[in-house]
C-alpha cells in the first residue's frame, strides 16, 4: 500500500472502528498526518514561536486568541486527521489482537512504549497476506504429488487431500 491509497482508504472509513489496518496503512497515513501538521505550522509562520518558550507560554495563557491567532492551520489540519487517526491506529490495534481502547495509553508517557511496538508489530492481516504469497502452490506441486501418488508413495487417499488443499 502507497501513501495514496493508505489517505484514501483512512479518510473514507473515517468513522469506521472495526476490521484492521495494515502497518503500512497505519504509517504511511502517520506519515501523512505530520507532514499536513507541519504545513499548517508553515503556513502559519509558526516554526519560530512553535520551538520558543514565548509560545508555550501563549498557549497556557488565558488570552486563547493569541494562541488561535498563531496556529490557524495546523489547528485546522490536527481537526480534520483526528477522528481518522484514531480510527487507524484503533484498526491497527485490532490487527495486532489487541482492543482499540488501548490507544489510550497516550495519555501516559511510559504507555508510548508497548503503542510503538504494537504499531510496528506484524499483524495476522499481514501474515495472511505472507502466508497466501509464500503457500500458494502451483500446478508442478500438484504434479509432483501425482507422481508420488502413481509410484506408490503415498495413497490416493492422501493425494486427494492434498488436492483439496491445493484447490
Amino acid at each position: 500500500m502507497n501513501i495514496v491509497e493508505s489517505v484514501t482508504t483512512c479518510l473514507t472509513k473515517y468513522f469506521v472502528f472495526k476490521g484492521v489496518a495494515s502497518r503500512s496503512e497505519f504509517w504511511w497515513f502517520s506519515l501523512f498526518v505530520m507532514i499536513l501538521i507541519s504545513a499548517g505550522i508553515t503556513l502559519d509562520d509558526n516554526w519560530d514561536n512553535f520551538f520558543s518558550d514565548d509560545y508555550w507560554d501563549n498557549v497556557l495563557s488565558d488570552d486563547e486568541t493569541l494562541y488561535y491567532q498563531q496556529s490557524f492551520w495546523d489547528n485546522i489540519f490536527i481537526v480534520i486527521t483526528a477522528i481518522p487517526w484514531i480510527t487507524v491506529t484503533c484498526r491497527r490495534l485490532h490487527d495486532v489482537g489487541r482492543s482499540g481502547w488501548w490507544q489510550l495509553l497516550a495519555f501516559t508517557i511510559i504507555g508510548y512504549i508497548p503503542l510503538i511496538y504494537w504499531y510496528c508489530k506484524e499483524g495476522e492481516s499481514t501474515k495472511k497476506e505472507t502466508y497466501k504469497k509464500t503457500n500458494n502452490p502451483s500446478p508442478e506441486d500438484l504434479k509432483k504429488w501425482s507422481e508420488l501418488r502413481d509410484s506408490g508413495v503415498i495413497t490416493e487417499e492422501e493425494f486427494q487431500k492434498k488436492k483439496k488443499e491445493f484447490i
